[in-house]
């Protein structure tokens, strides 16, 4: 698959992505970050939405920061025609930005 954008060449048709970044700040304080989705036309009230980590090397934290740090992504409030929201949890807390990968049908 090539990666182009939020989109992936060859993906099979009705399935959806969606790259956004979450950023938890300088501190290492920061243990719970939330993005709003939008203008997702796609997204039914039905939805499966799943987000992950992303890995790419791009001088922001690794994917393997990521676990060391505990992240965890859940997806929430969706809202058919609109979009939905990404949650991120480092109980541990967790320091920069991180990419997430949103796949949805």
């Amino acid at each position: 698959m090539q990666y182009v954008g939020a989109n992936f060449i060859g993906l099979p048709t009705g399935i959806n992505t969606v790259m956004c970044t979450v950023d938890f700040g300088p501190s290492g304080t920061e243990t719970f970050i939330q993005t709003n989705i939008v203008n997702q036309t796609w997204v039914r009230t039905n939805s499966i939405i799943v987000g992950s980590i992303f890995a790419e090397d791009n001088g922001e934290r690794s994917v393997e920061d990521a676990f060391l740090e505990g992240l965890v992504v859940g997806i929430s409030n969706i809202i058919a025609g609109t979009g939905f929201t990404v949650n991120c949890s480092a109980p541990l807390g967790a320091i920069g930005k991180f990419k997430i990968m949103c796949i949805g049908v």
